[in-house]
């Protein structure tokens, strides 16, 4: 006998493994809330970050671990703030060096001094950091 979609229902697999369906309810209350708890995911342009966070043996802990998880957490604790320091890091890098074609023309300017010497002390923490 086949069912309505002209498959026998004895051939048809179960949609999620019986070994699964406890991270299946862990997934559902981290999208959509439960009786106890918010959803983590609050908005679908925070998917890419969800699946991030799934990714993750450390994201998935602290999602597990934490009574009222934040997804923003839960993705810097993945990892996934990596690639924006990447770029933060890599712009200001490329912008020191295009300034430095004429910055020379304003080294009297106070202003300009002020902001170097806050760079300058960023630039020593980052060394610090690094062991450099």
């Amino acid at each position: 006998m086949t069912g309505k979609f002209g498959i026998d229902p004895k051939d048809v697999n179960p949609p999620v493994p019986e070994g699964n369906i406890e991270q299946l309810g862990e997934y559902s209350r981290w999208l959509f809330g439960d009786a106890t708890q918010s959803p983590v995911v609050t908005d679908s342009r925070q998917v890419g970050q969800f699946s991030r966070v799934l990714a993750s043996a450390d994201g998935l802990e602290y999602l597990r671990s934490v009574r009222r998880p934040s997804l923003e957490k839960a993705f810097v604790i993945a990892g996934g703030d990596q690639e924006e320091v990447y770029d933060l890091i890599s712009t200001a890098a490329y912008n020191v060096e295009e300034s430095l074609s004429s910055i020379h023309h304003y080294k009297e300017d106070e202003k300009l001094q002020s902001i170097v010497k806050r760079l300058v002390a960023n630039v020593d923490e980052l060394k610090s950091r690094f062991g450099f």
